[in-house]
């Protein structure tokens, strides 16, 4: 059998397995020469073919160049005519261009970042791999479902997409995807072992194992210098002992290993002086504007933050407390991010979100080490976007749209140094309100404490009960609190003590009157438009003949008599009126529909019986009820009129200032 052509990669690259278990399905020779990389990929002769400079390269026997493993494939799988590899018509050959596709995008990306820092072939990063597991887990659960009723992913036979994807898979099942997370896709590793097991497949990857435990990513150790072995030399006297102590206060400690942070370019956004200026001036329109002239989009990356679990959230002070233990365990990152972290929503209902101003381009070590960072999604926006800028505003100021949420409550870090609670004593005369640190908010607090003086602080044990008495003054402790920083600074301040309010007994008039009665058993009662009219629910009352009126035009034009009339009211006689015309209507329908019914019960035709008595009774029930319910309307309207005619009548008979 002749070789269709060479195959160009280094051996046990992932990418290589598919193109030779396709060759092995179709039963094709290639030829795949010793190869190593960044030697021969550099070579003049393959950057001619190949200008990319990528393997896997494929050169076949006539002429053709490929690189891209999915195109090769492609190419082997065609090769054959009748091959089973593209599926059995063009429905699915698309089939299977979509699983392929589907692995190259969806699978094999997510799989290497998880991989091959285990491997030590790229730098673990700790968020990638989050996001790399997590999406891997989407695309499997995608597949689980797909191979819940199918042996194979198109079709009956075994296709490129089997082999593509399997082998995509492969590094994972051998590495990371462990007998507890294979529980989760049962179908899936069906699948997989029944493909591993095929001969073609074991001719290229050999007996196939599934890891039982994950392997995990390990740091590498750091290397320890190793000491010189120090010259003998000569022995000298021994020193005294208090040489040897002064030599080892001498020692200095080791000093601490600096961040990557601080080797990145000088940036003209000081992010102290930011946070000093926070705490100090109003948010709007002060802080924002200082910010944006400020800003350094090479030197610092905003990203919006948001909580995992918020449908787990209950109360807001839960909530507040997740973020200060967020704040709490970002120590290490104090001098390289700033961020504003709100509560938004209502108890049992409320969801954590805000904004990072971080160093550099990506989230560094010193954010992502934190214990508590899985818990959050760190999303890079950029500032240019409009929305994003009135979003990162809106939560810098804890105001304004805050994505249609209302605000509950927020946080941010404490500056650089700074302790949760710091005391400071000063002794008296001091004026009224001393700042020692003019970023944190503080309380005061008046405490009458006894000095010591000098002499007695400096002699021995035995004198410390000399006291100076006369000294006892009243000194003020200031309190500084890290956790109530910037706009927020108010909550701290020691509330005044109020007055007690004086409670007496209500007047005799106030205690005797009747209670209000409910809203809905008051009834609005005031003067008309004129002076003799009254308003009564809103309405003047009306006088009879308007009451007839309405109710003949009402009945004269039947329904749309009735819309007109009741639409147009302009007092209670008009309105009740209108509602007995449609009353009469309906009775006049009743009796109409009943004679009706009557008259041709008495006809026969032809001397059969009649067909249509089922509808015949049918006409009788509904005259009955046309009949009632227009009674019901006319007495109901005429009763209405009456009321509000009787409440007129006793207003016009009571002094006029009960009205």
């Amino acid at each position: 059998m002749s070789s269709v052509g060479k195959l160009y990669c280094n051996p046990h690259n992932p990418r290589l397995y598919k193109i030779l278990i396709v060759a092995e399905y179709n039963n094709l020779e290639v030829d795949v020469p010793e190869f190593e990389l960044g030697a021969h990929d550099k070579s003049q002769d393959f950057l001619e073919k190949f200008h990319h400079s990528k393997v896997p390269a494929f050169e076949s026997t006539d002429g053709v160049h490929l690189n891209e493993s999915g195109a090769i494939a492609y190419y082997l799988a065609s090769h054959k005519e009748g091959t089973q590899l593209l599926g059995k018509d063009k429905k699915e050959t698309s089939q299977v261009i979509h699983y392929v596709l589907f692995a190259e995008n969806e699978i094999a990306p997510h799989v290497n970042t998880w991989v091959n820092p285990i491997l030590k072939i790229t730098n673990y990063n700790k968020p990638a791999h989050l996001q790399a597991v997590d999406s891997l887990k989407k695309s499997l659960d995608v597949l689980e479902k797909v191979l819940l009723k199918k042996t194979y992913l198109v079709g009956e036979r075994i296709t490129l997409a089997d082999i593509t994807v399997a082998t995509a898979l492969y590094q994972g099942f051998k590495h990371v995807l462990d007998a507890e997370f294979r529980k989760n896709y049962k179908n899936l590793t069906r699948w997989y072992v029944t493909l591993v097991n095929q001969p073609s497949f074991k001719k290229v990857l050999g007996e196939v194992s599934l890891v039982e435990v994950a392997e995990v990513y390990t740091p590498p150790k750091k290397e320890e210098k190793k000491k010189e072995p120090k010259k003998e030399q000569p022995k000298k006297e021994a020193k005294p002992k208090e040489i040897d102590e002064a030599e080892e206060d001498d020692i200095k400690p080791e000093p601490k290993p600096k961040s990557k942070l601080d080797s990145l370019p000088p940036s003209k956004l000081n992010l102290e002086e930011w946070k000093r200026f926070y705490s100090n001036n109003n948010t709007r329109p002060d802080a924002i504007n200082w910010f944006w002239e400020h800003y350094d989009p090479e030197g610092y990356s905003i990203w919006r933050v948001d909580y995992k679990y918020n449908s787990e959230l209950q109360k807001i002070y839960q909530s507040s407390n997740l973020i200060g233990g967020f704040y709490n365990r970002l120590e290490r990152a104090r001098k390289y991010a700033f961020g504003s972290l709100l509560v938004l929503g209502e108890d049992n209902n409320n969801e954590i979100a805000g904004y990072f101003v971080i160093r550099g381009q990506e989230i560094p070590e010193e954010v992502s080490d934190a214990a508590d960072f899985e818990s959050y999604n760190f999303t890079k926006v950029d500032h240019n976007d409009p929305a994003v800028r009135s979003s990162f505003e809106d939560y810098l100021a804890w105001d304004g749209h805050l994505d249609g949420k209302k605000y509950a409550d927020g946080k941010v870090p404490s500056q650089e140094g700074q302790d949760d609670v710091q005391e400071v004593e000063l002794s008296a005369p001091a004026p009224e309100y001393i700042i020692e640190n003019e970023t944190t908010p503080m309380v005061v607090e008046q405490q009458p404490i006894t000095t010591i003086s000098s002499s007695s602080a400096n002699s021995n044990s035995n004198n410390n009960s000399q006291i100076e008495n006369e000294n006892v003054d009243t000194v003020r402790v200031l309190k500084l609190s890290s956790s109530t920083d910037g706009v927020w600074s108010n909550l701290t301040a020691k509330p005044e003590k109020e007055t007690e309010k004086e409670e007496l007994p209500p007047p005799y008039e106030t205690a005797a009157a009747d209670a209000a009665p409910p809203y809905w058993e008051t009834t609005i009662i005031a003067p008309g438009m004129s002076g003799d009219e009254l308003l009564v629910e809103g309405l003047p009352v009306g006088n009879v003949f308007s009451f007839v009126w309405n109710m003949l035009v009402s009945m004269s034009f039947q329904f749309v008599g009735f819309l007109l009339t009741y639409l147009l009211h302009t007092s209670h006689a008009a309105k009740n009126g209108s509602r007995a015309g449609l009353g009469f209507t309906l009775v006049q329908y009743g009796f109409y529909l009943r004679g009706r019914a009557l008259q041709e019960e008495g006809y026969q035709y032809y001397g059969e019986e009649d067909e249509d008595k089922e509808m015949l009774a049918r006409s009788a029930w509904l005259s009955y009820l046309l009949m009632f319910l227009g009674w019901f309307i006319v007495i109901r309207s005429c009763s209405d009129y009456i009321r509000v005619k009787r409440m007129e009548a006793v207003m016009r008979t009571t002094p006029e200032e009960n009205v």
